[in-house]
């Protein structure tokens, strides 16, 4: 992995405008390999970026989202986040639902 990417950026590119929220912000990911594949990414704003409670927010969110999938919700399946690398900038990234 290069030093100035994060590690997302090694299977996903990003496709079409971002959207910001008062949070967060959201891209849609195409898988580098598999162009069908898509996906959200997930950041904080970049005011938030070094916020602990933005942090854990988003911790939390990607546990509860994890949880909920595995005992069957309909929910997004969460295919990484930051929570599985360290030192690197806040992200989630999972499942592109229509």
């Amino acid at each position: 992995m290069e030093d100035n990417i994060t590690p997302w950026q090694n299977d996903w590119k990003e496709y079409g405008e971002s959207i910001s929220g008062g949070q967060g912000v959201i891209t849609e990911l195409h898988h580098k390999t598999d162009s069908s594949r898509r996906a959200v990414l997930k950041r904080i704003v970049s005011r938030w970026q070094n916020d602990p409670q933005a942090r854990k927010r988003l911790q939390q969110e990607t546990e509860t989202l994890s949880k909920l999938h595995d005992l069957g919700a309909r929910v997004p399946a969460v295919y990484d986040s930051f929570l599985n690398h360290n030192e690197v900038e806040p992200f989630l990234i999972m499942e592109f639902i229509e």
